[in-house]
């Protein structure tokens, strides 16, 4: 999951205002993750995001091995159900992208009224005692103070969330 977007919606959901940046401008279609496990679609539900996750991805994916001869044997899912034990609405493992799971993400932000700003890198954080200044490097932005400053880098560099 997108560390940047999961920590934007937390402030999202309790009305704070907050900004994320993100260098890129399009969203990525990497996917450097292929599935999501029960614990973190118990995430995903708490918030607010889980259900297009739920309806794109896909339990117990067989497998199609291609032989030396050609042949094409089909084998049972390498996925393993979470134990009886663990308690969860979301007891199966489900093959996704990560680019479908940042979508739900980002989605879900935009319907609590935030969005991520593509296009706008981060170029400078001031640290103050009582603040932080960050300025971002296009001309739709401007310096701005804020209290908390969270930069998040996953497959690509200089994402940021601040509240």
């Amino acid at each position: 999951m997108s560390f940047g977007l999961t920590l934007a919606r937390d402030p999202g959901r309790r009305g704070v205002a907050h900004r994320i940046v993100e260098r890129g401008p399009v969203p990525n279609r990497a996917t450097r993750a292929k599935a999501i496990q029960p614990r973190s679609l118990e995430v995903l539900d708490d918030l607010g995001a889980v259900g297009h996750v739920l309806r794109n991805g896909i339990a117990k994916l067989r497998m199609h091995f291609h032989e030396p001869s050609g042949a094409i044997v089909d084998k049972p899912s390498i996925s393993v159900r979470a134990p009886d034990s663990f308690h969860t609405p979301y007891p199966d493992a489900l093959w996704i992208g990560q680019f479908d799971v940042e979508f739900a993400l980002r989605q879900r932000l935009e319907e609590l009224g935030g969005r991520v700003e593509f296009g706008t890198e981060m170029v400078r954080i001031d640290q103050a005692d009582d603040a932080v200044s960050v300025s971002a490097g296009t001309s739709a932005t401007s310096p701005g103070r804020t209290s908390t400053v969270a930069p998040c880098t996953s497959d690509r560099p200089n994402a940021a969330y601040s509240a």
